[in-house]
């Protein structure tokens, strides 16, 4: 049986998948580097992130089965529960019982975009060896500064619809 197995529910084998002619199983974006400092689990969660992040795991797409996934990569089993424990606390993923672990479907998409961009940009700033309270905090700022600039541009917006309005109604035409 293909450990990637699918969901009934989900996209049909023609939809885009992990699995490739290369990779029939789909196991690829499951790799792992013994010789990295990074622990393994850590290592797990972060590729599927960055496997959901770039589209190569959909949403609603099955992950394999904890045993079937440490035997592939050579892991405990306990290693690939913690690292799916992790995926599942940090809502990327979502265990359905017996039924497996699934790529979280979201409930509103722009929630789960706002997901995909906050887990793009918090791998992108561990990358750069950014603290974490640096980082959040970082965050913080290019937040506040996207809400100025917003409130900016509605101010600009506004005071050139009341211009326009009263170029309107002084225009003899």
């Amino acid at each position: 049986m293909n450990p990637l197995g699918k969901d009934p529910l989900a996209k049909p084998a023609s939809a885009a998948s992990p699995a490739s002619p290369a990779d029939p199983d789909g196991l690829a974006v499951f790799a792992i580097d013994p010789a990295a400092s990074v622990p393994p689990f850590r290592q797990l969660h972060d590729a599927v992130v960055a496997a959901v992040t770039d589209g190569r795991l959909l949403p609603g797409e099955r992950l394999p089965t904890v045993r079937a996934l440490a035997a592939h990569l050579g892991l405990a089993a306990n290693t690939v529960a913690s690292a799916y424990r992790s995926l599942e606390a940090a809502g990327v993923v979502e265990g359905r019982g017996r039924a497996g672990t699934f790529v979280r479907l979201g409930d509103d998409p722009i929630e789960a975009r706002a997901r995909v961009i906050a887990l793009t940009a918090a791998a992108e700033l561990r990358a750069l060896g950014i603290a974490k309270d640096r980082a959040l905090a970082l965050l913080g700022d290019a937040y506040e500064a996207a809400e100025a600039t917003a409130a900016i541009g509605a101010a600009e917006a506004t005071a050139a619809g009341a211009a326009d309005a009263t170029l309107t109604a002084t225009d003899p035409r």
